[in-house]
């Protein structure tokens, strides 16, 4: 099994994160994670991710369909990291469903069905299934990946003050980031 780098990180790139519904609600203040440790447990929330007309993420579904795609959004139905103190691994699994963005797509684009998009899109994919663990459903794709925490980029990782939420705030192209709320459980 290949490991990555940057961690975490890889499964947020490849999932085509932009922007993130959750938000805080002015009273947590967040502080950026000093050591891996700090996360130790495990985090689950969900969100629907807003894809704009224009920028990175909207010009990868683009490429990805081979067809322009028109402003809609992706949920993440659920998003859950693990990690358990002092070990080499963090482990991270999400479900992305494509429904309403396949949708929206074949509205602007005549001639096409959800599932010749559908088919472009689980192709993407394959290139990475070597060193994820991806489940391939009708119209959603689950995603399951151990990396290892060797130098990983702790930078976008922040806690609230009750310890209680995680944010990840990850750069996705040259301007713009994505940032997802999750809970402890």
């Amino acid at each position: 099994m290949k490991r990555t780098k940057s961690g975490l990180l890889v499964l947020v790139v490849i999932v085509g994160m932009t922007a993130s519904s959750c938000k805080t609600d002015g009273t947590n203040e967040w502080e950026q994670i000093a050591h891996i440790n700090e996360i130790a447990g495990t985090w689950e929330g969900s969100f629907t991710l807003k894809i704009d007309d224009h920028g990175f993420f909207h010009d990868s579904y683009s490429f990805q369909f081979d067809v322009p795609i028109p402003a809609t959004s992706v949920f993440y139905e659920y998003y859950i990291v693990e990690y358990e103190e002092n070990s080499n691994e963090i482990f991270a699994k999400t479900k992305i469903v494509y429904d309403k963005l396949l949708g929206d797509t074949i509205k602007v684009n005549k001639g096409h069905t959800k599932d010749t998009l559908w088919d472009n899109l689980t192709a993407y994919y394959e290139p990475i299934m070597d060193y994820m663990n991806i489940t391939i459903g009708k119209y959603y794709i689950i995603m399951e990946n151990f990396n290892g925490i060797d130098n990983m980029d702790l930078s976008g990782f922040y806690l609230n003050s009750d310890k209680t939420r995680l944010k990840m705030v990850i750069p996705s192209g040259q301007k713009s980031k994505w940032e997802v709320t999750l809970e402890k459980k």
